[in-house]
């Protein structure tokens, strides 16, 4: 039965009733009924008789009614009020219906346990049937003899203190519950999961002894209680998941219909936050993205940015494009405006590293650039060369009137800008003195790799020096020297020194028109042929000028303008052929010097000879080989030899 159990107590002034209220009677609280109990509820109305005390705890699931009220028992505490209502048990209620049972809740089981002392005198608790008369017994085999054939009842014994027998009823499964054929509740003493009071589970049993199977029973999230196993429903199957459709993200409306992070799945269908608009499995908000403006897909194009769902251009439109012409290096200013390489746009202009402004598109070295020395355009005039940002001449060059000369051997700056030597003495020195004849006898290279262009050119190397050849000696400065002209290989491809000592044209005066006819028809005629017979071309030659220097008294050069080293005439010609060719005539007396122009292409390794060239000019006394990468530095360097070779020594 429940905590509310009835007893006879000789000389007690009522029958006692246990429990929550015990106090009603006036007397304390009954340790047989204490501390199982569950705890009190919320108080109810104050019985009347004094205030009550407050409930104590205990695991009875029906403990704890409100009662009269009276002092308190062991149970709760003195404080008066009302009596509180009953607590809840894991349990359930445990009442057995039998009145000398104590019911309690151990271990989320119900245990009723049978108390004679709760019966009349020579009674004795049975507990299924409650107080029946006692058996007297001497031993416990006495009982056994009596009841030991009844197999609902078990540890049989006599109790030695009363001479009455005991035992308990049958509970093969431990649960605290008899079995039904024993006149219990338990509808399957073989299952400890199985008796009145327990939780239904689903497992296809009547776990609380109801007569219904599983019911009750719950299952973790959707799934349901079917045939004794939790399933999930087949609409709520997504592989091995069980879900809402409805609701769930991750398969909003279908399996794997995974929602964008930004959106929730109400009634199966995807929905993003605020205004948002799904566009290839992404929210976004067609009014402002630039990916999707006004429409999924409708992309603004560079730089361009969505306002209002249409595609704006704040900056400046070029080639279908919005630009920032104040910074794009590509449209720099204005559109297709391009800054150069390593330059970086700002304000809408070109800037070069260390924030210096481009100079018509590049970024030149103002410190050391003739051509924007300075400033960007300040060029430099009269052979100036830019040092420090400013046009000066260097190299023992004076400025006269803009113009760097040499006054130890300029005419018409001879030791002082201005002063002009008068024919037919020349600047020797810084002083004006007679000066005999200069001769130069030109000696060409018309070998077949002269056929070759010069980079990124139509002109060839013949033609470059033929063109040099006709404007030098058509030049005013030339006019007081005498030029002769030889060239190799010969027609004949002879390897006779002798006949190399024979020039195309012999030597005479450039003021001579007959001279200039001569020579200008000559070069007119020339064309590459053959190989390079070099070394005996040169003895030839500077046989010819040092018997002119001998005859006539004149200074004579020979200028060799070549694109290559000896391969022609002799065992195994070689550079050191030529050089011994040109030594003895540049130390011997009258000396006859040895230039060298040099003609061709860096680039073009295979016949571009430089330590030969300098070892032939130096032979020859002239130091080292100009250089003629083209036309135009060709004729250059016949102006710088005949400034040299025409000052007098």
């Amino acid at each position: 039965m429940s905590m509310i159990k009835s007893r006879w107590l000789s000389g007690a002034g009522c029958t006692l009733i246990v429990g929550a209220i015990a106090a009603a009677c006036g007397g304390s609280g009954d340790p047989l009924f204490e501390g199982a109990g569950a705890a009190a509820g919320s108080g109810g109305a104050a019985g009347t008789g004094g205030a009550g005390g407050a409930g104590g705890t205990t695991n009875d699931a029906s403990a704890g009614t409100g009662g009269v009220a009276g002092s308190a028992g062991k149970a709760g505490g003195a404080t008066g009020g009302a009596a509180g209502t009953g607590g809840s048990s894991p349990c359930g209620s445990c009442d057995d219906g039998v009145s000398c049972t104590v019911d309690s809740c151990k271990g989320n089981k119900c245990v009723h346990e049978p108390d004679s002392k709760l019966c009349q005198a020579d009674y004795t608790c049975d507990p299924l049937t409650g107080c029946i008369p006692s058996m007297a017994c001497a031993t416990t085999a006495d009982c056994e003899k009596k009841l030991g054939g009844d197999a609902c009842k078990t540890d049989i014994k006599c109790d030695p203190s009363k001479s009455i027998c005991t035992w308990q009823a049958l509970d093969k499964d431990k649960d605290g519950s008899a079995p039904v054929v024993c006149g219990g509740k338990d509808c399957d003493d073989n299952d400890a999961t199985v008796h009145p009071g327990a939780s239904d589970t689903c497992d296809g049993k009547d776990n609380d002894c109801s007569g219904k199977i599983d019911d009750g029973a719950t299952c973790p999230g959707l799934q349901k209680c079917t045939s004794g196993a939790c399933v999930c429903p087949a609409d709520n199957q997504c592989g091995s998941e069980c879900v809402d459709k409805n609701a769930d993200p991750n398969h909003c409306g279908s399996c794997g219909n995974a929602c964008p992070s930004a959106a929730t799945c109400k009634s199966g269908t995807c929905v993003c936050d605020s205004n948002a608009t799904i566009c290839s499995g992404t929210c976004v908000d067609l009014n402002v993205d630039p990916n999707n403006c006004g429409t999924c897909n409708a992309k603004c194009a560079t730089g361009y940015s969505c306002q209002n769902k249409t595609c704006l251009c704040a900056k400046t439109p070029c080639n279908g494009q919005c630009i920032d012409t104040a910074s794009d290096p590509y449209n720099c200013g204005a559109c297709n405006h391009a800054c150069g390489a390593g330059q970086t746009c700002s304000s809408g202009q070109c800037w070069c590293p260390g924030n210096v402004p481009a100079c018509n598109g590049a970024c030149p070295d103002f410190s050391t650039d003739p051509n924007n020395c300075g400033a960007c355009g300040t060029k430099c005039t009269g052979g100036k060369s830019c040092v420090s940002g400013g046009c000066v001449c260097t190299g023992g060059l004076t400025d006269c009137s803009g113009a760097c000369v040499n006054l130890a051997n300029n005419d018409n700056n001879c030791g002082a800008c201005g002063t002009k030597c008068a024919l037919p003495t020349k600047c020797t020195n810084s002083v004006c003195s007679a000066c005999p004849t200069t001769d130069l006898v030109i000696l060409l290279d018309e070998s077949g790799s002269t056929m070759t262009t010069f980079t990124n050119t139509s002109i060839t190397r013949l033609q470059a020096m033929v063109g040099a050849a006709k404007a030098f000696i058509a030049e005013p400065a030339s006019a007081n020297i005498g030029v002769g002209m030889q060239y190799f290989p010969l027609s004949t491809n002879s390897c006779v020194v002798s006949d190399f000592a024979k020039p195309a044209i012999a030597v005479d005066l450039l003021s001579v028109p007959a001279q200039l006819t001569a020579l200008n028809q000559w070069l007119d005629a020339q064309v590459p042929t053959a190989a390079t017979p070099m070394a005996v071309a040169l003895q030839g030659v500077l046989q010819y000028s040092k018997a002119r220097a001998q005859g006539t008294g004149h200074r004579v050069a020979v200028v060799m303008l070549t694109d290559g080293i000896p391969n022609d005439c002799g065992t195994n010609p070689s550079t050191i052929d030529a050089v011994n060719a040109v030594q003895p005539y540049a130390a011997g007396t009258p000396k006859v010097p040895t230039y060298v122009v040099g003609v061709g292409d860096p680039g073009q390794s295979y016949d571009w000879t430089p330590a030969d060239w300098n070892q032939i000019a130096a032979a020859g006394g002239t130091g080292q080989f100009y250089e003629g990468k083209s036309q135009a530095e060709i004729l250059a360097d016949l102006d710088a030899i005949r400034t040299a070779f025409a000052t007098c020594p």
